[in-house]
């Protein structure tokens, strides 16, 4: 037997008593984008549900919104920064309004940014122009819209290049509450001149808002909102300044330019009285390979002994649901749901622990590995993480995103590099253990 049978004996051998493990996940980027990044109300630590930023063949793109000449409110500006080899480069800059840029990628490598200047929904496309540097174009969206400082500003961008546009609102004449409410959206196809062509409204007993937004291939559309009312909404006596947000639903529509989105799925935390709190609301939504959608969500109240869940709920392809359960015990309420390119599930949460996935339905997770991201929990909380509604293709290799820091004046990038590059997993192993063939490719013992 030569050395290097001898070696790859010895280092098998150690793997099967567990003694040797391949080197985990990690983080392996870590940049500041900026340090004028907007706090505050509607700013870029607010929401959590818009799209934050893309990978396309020029590289990676991320928004921000920043001050604007007063330091308003109202008067802020979405930046948008490219990853060159010098470091991050602003490329573009528009009037915002008071919420955060929605930015999205097309299949073609356009980028596209949703923003509400002036109360009313604007689209711009940037691409690069016949010189090399960056054009850009602004267009009003047209359609029925409620004009407000306030839209709850919503998008997700399709597989195809569809693009949707949400806002979230009350009927008109109703302003002292929150319901009846509904959802204005615009649909962009991804076919012929591209124009916003089609307006609709989903009308709904009460206010739902923070929309995830995402269409199909095939022009279907998903979108999950959380109610948000206050208690008088719900015929109790309360504070108007206490926001409910115990009840979410998943809207579907099979086609999108067509049929109007429906309810296929209403969960609800039952509030007794005006003392108990009681929380249900999606803290991440996301389409996996397959077409299944999963909703994270966090739970508390008079079902859980008032104790705080994190739960997952999976619906399949007919919107029957296929699993309903909690994320593993520690996992903070504040969660990230992602593939990669061979389909493998990955949960990141706020605590910087990094769960990998065990099953193909993407509901089983290995024991996490903690991440060092650099910042506290409170800090972490809003980050986001590129995924197909943004237009960002899954990877190989790594996870990337970015989150606000620094008391949410900065605007931090982060990449995970994958253990699965390099090692893989083994085919009936347990999912902490990684094993190498002689030839240093992962595979099972033999």
């Amino acid at each position: 037997m030569n050395i290097r049978r001898l070696m790859a004996l010895v280092f098998l051998t150690a793997l099967a008593c567990g003694c040797v493990a391949a080197s985990p996940p990690f983080v392996d980027r870590l940049e500041e984008v900026t340090d004028r990044a907007v706090t505050g109300d509607g700013g870029n630590a607010w929401g959590g549900h818009q799209c934050r930023l893309v990978r396309t063949a020029e590289g990676l793109f991320t928004a921000y919104t920043v001050p604007g000449e007063t330091d308003g409110r109202f008067d802020r500006r979405w930046e948008l920064a490219h990853r060159t080899d010098a470091g991050w480069e602003v490329i573009a800059s528009a009037p915002s309004g008071r919420e955060p840029a929605n930015i999205m990628a097309d299949p073609d490598g356009r980028l596209h940014i949703i923003a509400w200047p002036e109360a009313e929904p604007h689209h711009w496309t940037i691409s690069r122009d016949a010189d090399g540097g960056w054009k850009v174009a602004d267009e009003i969206i047209p359609g029925g819209w409620e004009k407000d400082h306030w839209p709850y500003n919503a998008a997700g961008i399709g597989p195809d290049g569809t693009l949707v546009a949400l806002q979230s609102c009350v009927l008109e004449g109703r302003r002292s509450s929150f319901g009846p409410g509904k959802f204005n959206w615009a649909y962009r196809a991804a076919t012929g001149k591209r124009v916003w062509w089609n307006f609709m409204t989903t009308p709904m007993p009460l206010r739902n808002c923070y929309a995830y937004v995402l269409p199909q291939p095939g022009g279907g559309l998903y979108i999950v909102a959380v109610r948000d009312v206050i208690l008088r909404d719900l015929g109790m006596e309360g504070p108007n300044n206490r926001f409910i947000f115990n009840a979410f639903t998943v809207w579907h529509t099979p086609d999108a330019a067509t049929v109007p989105a429906v309810p296929v799925l209403h969960k609800e935390e039952p509030l007794p009285d005006n003392k108990t709190r009681a929380t249900c609301m999606p803290i991440d939504a996301y389409v996996d390979t397959t077409g299944r959608l999963h909703v994270l969500y966090s739970l508390v109240g008079p079902s859980t002994n008032h104790d705080h869940q994190v739960r997952q709920l999976v619906l399949g392809l007919d919107q029957q649901v296929l699993a309903d359960k909690s994320l593993p015990e520690g996992a903070s309420p504040y969660c990230r749901i992602i593939q990669d390119a061979s389909k493998r599930f990955y949960l990141l949460d706020a605590l910087g622990q990094f769960y990998v996935g065990t099953n193909d339905l993407g509901t089983d997770f290995a024991q996490p590995v903690q991440l060092d991201l650099g910042v506290s929990e409170e800090r972490v909380y809003r980050l986001a993480v590129a995924v197909p509604r943004y237009g960002s293709p899954l990877q190989e290799d790594f996870i990337e995103g970015v989150f606000p820091s620094g008391d949410s004046w900065n605007w931090t990038y982060f990449r995970i590099r994958l253990d699965s590059q390099e090692t893989g997993v083994a085919e009936g192993l347990p999912a902490d253990l990684y094993v190498f063939s002689e030839n240093g490719n992962p595979g099972a013992l033999n």
